[in-house]
């Protein structure tokens, strides 16, 4: 890609070029079809790399900043801590970005945020950052990051004290791709214990990322927000399921709709015929959507004409696997309990799923099991599965049911776990939609 498709792009989502004109010169750029197609989702993502502007979506305030520290130093001093460690990553939907969440900062190299119990806190990375930052810089940057963090813990007379770390226990769940472990680098993790051997370093994962989950009342309107971004665009996806429209006019849509709504998508998952659309295609979407400092995952299925009875009966497991989620999700609960209720659902109806029917969302530290494949390939284990359900908590549903390797109906949304039950924020995606 170079700026040519980028040129391109910017003419179509500005109204310069209309849907074909704009597919055909980047066709003729890309040298085909096929080629066209797998530039459309990093066109999006790369028209949105910067932060929005003055009119993009709202970020946090410096008062829920505030509230973030307060909450972090409480946990600190319930577990005898004297500072964090929190390592940065690039973000995607297995990296909850701890570092974001405490600095306001992004950054594709590696980086991290020593938060002592008293005192300011301080940003250690190479390269260049993004976002506009809660934590002044320090004068030192540039690689390697180990020597670097050790010399600040030293300066910080952090040396021989109790440090919380993230992400350095090893996955021990099995093939679960959704773990938030391992974000830690073993080369900085390794030079840590060597060069400050009267620190004790705890992993504190577990312990952060439940109180994490819970957010605040400024947070929540911010997911809301986001949410609604993904229903307008199952509202476009539906519209456009009609027999004749090709793939790639489809997937072009959809990614000027994030780019015209300044929202990046990280997951984009669109299972759909690669040729024309058909009576009796079934379309099943998945995408992760940022939109300012919230985050979420919506599941969309379209049926299109008249499908198969082999269809409705997945739909109708997806169905009750979802409305037996939204009894049992509640205050109270363990996830496991929420959790296995749902599974049974999907196996009683003889069938299986892929993907966890429910999970949190920055962090993904709740994740039901995800399937290995079509039996007699087994699940991996729940993450969190001993969790309280908490209000505040955001969860994504992801109901699914399937047979053989394809045949799938998902659906599901975001929702937020309430005092007295779920608000969903999504409703067309909860059921089968068609067009």
């Amino acid at each position: 890609m170079d700026q040519r498709h980028l040129d391109v792009f910017k003419s179509y989502t500005e109204g310069e070029l209309d849907r074909r004109r704009f597919i055909g010169k980047l066709v003729a750029l890309s040298g085909g079809t096929a080629a066209a197609a797998s530039l459309l989702p990093q066109l999006t993502t790369t028209a949105l790399a910067q932060p929005p502007g003055p009119g993009g979506p709202p970020g946090v305030s410096l008062a829920e900043r505030d509230r973030r520290y307060a909450d972090s130093r409480q946990l600190m001093a319930e577990l005898g801590l004297d500072a964090m460690l929190i390592p940065g990553n690039g973000g995607g939907v297995g990296q909850p970005l701890y570092a974001y969440w405490f600095s306001n900062l992004r950054s594709v190299n590696p980086w991290a945020v020593v938060l002592p119990r008293q005192g300011e806190p301080a940003v250690l990375g190479a390269g260049a950052f993004g976002g506009q930052p809660w934590i002044t810089l320090g004068g030192r940057r540039g690689p390697p990051l180990n020597e670097w963090l050790v010399d600040t813990l030293r300066e910080m007379d952090l040396g021989d004290a109790n440090i919380g770390t993230i992400g350095v226990e090893p996955n021990t769940f099995g093939l679960n791709e959704f773990s938030d472990q391992g974000l830690m680098l073993y080369s900085v993790y390794s030079s840590l214990l060597e060069n400050l051997p009267r620190a004790e370093f705890v992993d504190v994962t577990a312990e952060f990322t439940e109180m994490m989950l819970v957010k605040s009342a400024e947070e929540i309107p911010l997911y809301e927000a986001a949410a609604a971004v993904g229903e307008g665009l199952h509202q476009l996806m539906v519209d456009m399921a009609r027999p004749g429209v090709s793939p790639l006019d489809y997937r072009a849509e959809i990614a000027k709709y994030f780019v015209l709504n300044n929202a990046v998508p990280d997951v984009q998952a669109l299972q759909m015929s690669p040729r024309r659309i058909a009576s009796g295609d079934v379309i099943n979407s998945e995408y992760g959507i940022t939109h300012g400092s919230a985050y979420v995952q919506v599941t969309l299925c379209i049926a299109v004409g008249e499908v198969s009875p082999e269809t409705e009966s997945l739909a109708a497991a997806a169905h009750e696997c979802y409305d037996v989620g939204m009894e049992e999700l509640r205050p109270g609960r363990t996830f496991r309990e929420v959790i296995e209720p749902m599974e049974q659902v999907i196996a009683d109806a003889g069938y299986w799923h892929g993907f966890p029917v429910l999970h949190s969302v920055r962090p993904v530290s709740l994740v039901g099991p995800v399937g290995m494949g079509p039996p007699p390939a087994g699940y991996s284990e729940i993450l969190g599965g001993d969790v309280e359900i908490k209000a505040g908590m955001p969860i994504s549903f992801e109901p699914g049911a399937r047979i053989g390797p394809q045949a799938q109906v998902k659906v599901g949304g975001m929702s937020f776990v309430q005092d007295d039950g779920v608000h969903m924020m999504n409703t067309l995606g909860t059921r089968l939609q068609r067009a």
